[in-house]
């Protein structure tokens, strides 16, 4: 048995997470193999029955503590198999009976953008892993920093790509774009929206840019430079909860994709805007590069002036723009067959 553990998957919320999850459950189903999902209750996946579920009470939600509890007492009472679960602090009880993998999306809880543990919180996750070192993550700058950081061993890690859905490849055509400027990423301070809405207080001319995400602690920080924006003539748009179709058709009228986040595991958005054409501009994040292979500018992370620069160089730029391709690392069932067969619940 398989044994996908989310607990904090959002049936109804746009992130890479929740995606990965989605996706992985759709190949899972392909490849006919005998799964369950781990999830709050009110938070199926629609492609799931009830019967591939085993639910938490949503009442847990709000307390980390007492979800940790109930997730090690859960793991003893289900049927022995392999456990992909991406919570922390480590339900330990999966190890004991299970063959247990940790799902590392970033390491935001454990390494600052600075270098830094990030005070006890980080040394205790640090703890977990060294004791349970089996650990899935998805990209191998995230791996680097579990060995350099952490002190896991590259044995001991698994990398496993985001992908692209299959929905990016179907129905393409070129469209026009009116978006000069698209950046989809929750409102959260690492996210960086403050540096992309102060680059764009150099720009001399009217833009339009598209922001797609929910609040996550920092929207309320934005709103005065954001009027002062619109008050200089830019079209400034925010978006919230859209469906994949919905995101897709803003990729696709979309000039260029910024991402200036400071930290990030992946950064699934990037792969996604790329395929469908969109001229990529992002922070010079390490990850940023393993991931992307031209069509794209880099600017010094957490640097306005590195950043205006680059905008207002991709803004003039009107080379073409790329057909839609998807590179074959970020293909779902490539990467979900790849990490199947790295757990041994399929044979390599």
């Amino acid at each position: 048995m398989l044994y996908y553990c989310s607990p904090y998957y959002r049936s109804n919320v746009y992130s890479g997470a929740n995606k990965r999850f989605e996706e992985f459950i759709l190949q899972t189903i392909a490849l006919d193999i005998n799964f369950k999902i781990i999830v709050l209750d009110g938070n199926i996946p629609p492609i799931v029955t009830s019967d591939k579920c085993v639910l938490i009470p949503s009442y847990l939600a709000f307390s980390r503590f007492l979800l940790w509890i109930w997730l090690n007492f859960a793991f003893i009472f289900l049927e022995k198999g392999v456990v992909v679960n991406d919570f922390k602090p480590i339900p330990f009880f999966a190890y004991l009976k299970h063959d247990a993998y940790l799902l590392i999306h970033d390491l935001r809880k454990i390494i600052g953008a600075d270098g830094e543990i990030r005070g006890l919180i980080g040394h205790i996750l640090i703890c977990f892993l060294k004791i349970f070192p089996t650990v899935i993550t998805v990209s191998k700058s995230s791996k680097k920093l579990l060995v350099d950081y952490c002190g896991l061993l590259e044995k001991d890690i698994i990398v496993s790509y985001n992908g692209v859905s299959s929905l990016y490849q179907e129905s393409f055509k070129q469209v026009y774009r009116d978006i000069d400027v698209l950046y989809i990423a929750h409102f959260e301070a690492r996210k960086r929206h403050v540096d992309l809405l102060h680059a764009i207080k150099f720009i001399n001319y009217k833009i339009t840019v598209c922001f797609v995400g929910v609040d996550s602690g920092s929207y309320q920080s934005l709103i005065k430079t954001i009027n002062y924006l619109k008050s200089l003539g830019h079209n400034i748009y925010i978006y919230s909860n859209l469906h994949e179709d919905e995101l897709i058709s803003l990729y696709r009228r979309s000039r260029i994709y910024a991402f200036p986040s400071e930290l990030e595991g992946f950064g699934m958005p990037l792969i996604e805007a790329k395929s469908q054409g969109c001229k990529i501009l992002c922070s010079d994040l390490d990850v940023f590069k393993e991931i992307l292979d031209g069509n794209q500018y880099f600017f010094k992370t957490k640097s306005i002036i590195s950043l205006t620069d680059i905008l207002l160089k991709a803004l003039v730029d009107k080379s073409d723009y790329n057909e839609v391709f998807i590179d074959n690392r970020f293909l779902w069932i490539i990467i979900v067959e790849k990490l199947l067969k790295d757990i041994n619940i399929i044979k390599a």
